[in-house]
C-alpha cells in the first residue's frame, strides 16, 4: 500500500496507530519504519524517538499470547482508490483521455492504474511488477 493510504486507513479504521515499511524512492536495503498517529498523521519528534530508543534495546522474547494481533484488511485498496476517486472534481472528465501511468514497480502499481480507469480514462500502466527490490 502507498505510505498516504496507511495514513489515510489508520484514521479510517480508528486504528491506534499505523505502520509503514518502506525506503520511499530510496533503495530497498533503506526500509525503515514510518509510524502514524490514529488521525493519521506523523507521531511527534519525541514519540519517535522514544519507540527507536525501545527499538535499540535487546529483544526480550514472550509468549505469543501475550502479543497483540495483526489483521488482514482483504479490501484496503478498493477503499483507497474509493478515497482518491472522490478528491476528483466532480466537474471534471477522464473520459476520452487516454493516461500513461509509470507506477515505477511501487506501491502505487495497484491503486494508480485503477483510479484513473474507474474515473474513464483509458490507462495504459507501466511499472506494475514490484518483486520487493525494485
Amino acid at each position: 500500500m502507498p505510505t498516504p493510504a496507511v495514513a489515510y486507513l489508520t484514521q479510517t479504521f480508528r486504528a491506534e496507530a499505523g505502520i509503514v515499511i518502506s525506503a520511499s524512492h530510496n533503495p530497498y536495503y533503506d526500509n525503515g519504519i514510518k509510524f502514524f498517529s490514529s488521525e493519521g498523521t506523523k507521531l511527534p519528534d519525541d514519540i519517535e524517538l522514544a519507540i527507536e530508543a525501545e527499538l535499540d534495546k535487546d529483544i526480550e522474547c514472550v509468549e505469543s499470547s501475550e502479543l497483540g494481533k495483526a489483521t488482514r484488511l482483504n479490501d484496503a485498496a478498493g477503499r483507497y482508490i474509493e478515497f482518491c476517486k472522490s478528491t476528483f472534481p466532480s466537474t471534471l472528465s477522464l473520459s476520452n483521455l487516454k493516461i500513461v501511468v509509470d507506477c515505477a514497480h511501487g506501491a502505487t502499481y495497484h491503486i494508480a492504474p485503477n483510479v484513473f480507469k474507474e474515473l474513464g480514462a483509458d490507462v495504459i500502466a507501466m511499472g506494475v511488477e514490484p518483486n520487493g527490490i525494485n
